[in-house]
């Protein structure tokens, strides 16, 4: 099942439980490490409590809330996260409003289709210079 059946499968009810589906599958072992499926999965099948109903994208996913999701595809997920760990790497800080931003820009997998390089580290990277060359200014 690819990850877009997987997500339609749980929003038709017809996978209540993760750990059967990680059974069904010929790659548990990749599955069971695909943090964009699991947070897409804790997305669907969770209920956000009182307090992160009032929390932004980016105070839910600095928070380990899987509610910034709720609206990503499982490969934007994956999007993030890897830039996440890229950015964090290279020592940048305070980047996941820009991030979740971006992501969701009508363009954004368009981008993507073209390269295997990581868009938003790069674009999270451009943006930061972008900055620093208008301070000073």
């Amino acid at each position: 099942m690819k990850p877009e059946g997987f997500e339609q499968a749980v929003l038709a009810g017809e996978i209540t439980d993760f750990e059967p589906y990680l059974q069904e599958t010929n790659n548990i072992k990749e599955d069971l490490y695909d943090m964009g499926l699991m947070t897409k999965y804790r997305a669907l099948m969770e209920v956000p409590s009182t307090i992160e109903k009032t929390m932004s994208e980016a105070q839910l996913f600095e928070s380990g809330s899987p509610f910034w999701a709720t609206d990503l595809t499982i490969q934007q997920i994956r999007d993030v996260l890897d830039a996440c760990k890229e950015l964090e790497r290279q020592g940048y800080s305070e980047f996941a409003g820009y991030l979740l931003t971006q992501v969701r820009e009508p363009d954004y997998d368009r981008e993507r289709a073209f390269t295997d390089l990581p868009v938003l580290s790069i674009s999270y990277r451009w943006y930061k210079l972008d900055q620093e060359m208008r301070k000073n200014q």
